[in-house]
């Protein structure tokens, strides 16, 4: 199943996250996990499977509920897109706001996207994206080229 059992770690520029396993263990040595979580979150998924779209939702909302947070009332939102051409338009309103999480797989193609997960990424790292990005494609290399491109965590799909 997607997100595997390990450590689910990631950090946001400015504030460190951890939680419940969850992603693979190659992340466990590229972040040190503290226990702090924001209280606020948006998570916006760019995922062509629908399936794959509500699984990594489904995880990090099991995540979210396990933590012990301060702020008890803290809210996750999740925004979907099923192309990274649907995400774009958006990215202006993402890009200077620490609080968010991106997923991003590589290839949308099933829903008629052309531009790839790595497109995405060489745009929000132009648009000084200030939140984290987390490569979601499965792919050993993709995930190499998703790290070198800018995306600060990759999650295993198996």
């Amino acid at each position: 199943p997607p997100f595997g059992s390990s450590e689910f770690r990631f950090s946001l520029p400015g504030k460190i996250v951890a939680s419940h396993k969850l992603v693979s263990p190659d992340l466990a040595d590229t972040i040190t996990a503290h226990k702090y979580v924001p209280s606020e979150l948006t998570v916006v998924v760019v995922e062509d499977s629908r399936l794959i779209r509500k699984s990594i939702v489904t995880k990090l909302q099991t995540a979210r509920r396990n933590m012990r947070l301060e702020d008890d009332n803290a809210e996750w939102s999740f925004v979907e897109h099923a192309t990274v051409e649907s995400f774009l338009p958006h990215l202006d309103t993402f890009a200077p706001r620490s609080d968010v999480l991106v997923t991003v797989d590589q290839n949308c193609d099933s829903q008629g996207g052309l531009a790839t997960g790595s497109d995405l990424i060489i745009a929000m790292v132009r648009a000084n994206f200030k939140g984290a990005i987390v490569s979601v494609s499965g792919d050993d290399g993709v995930a190499h080229e998703h790290k070198e491109l800018g995306a600060h965590a990759c999650w295993s799909e198996s």
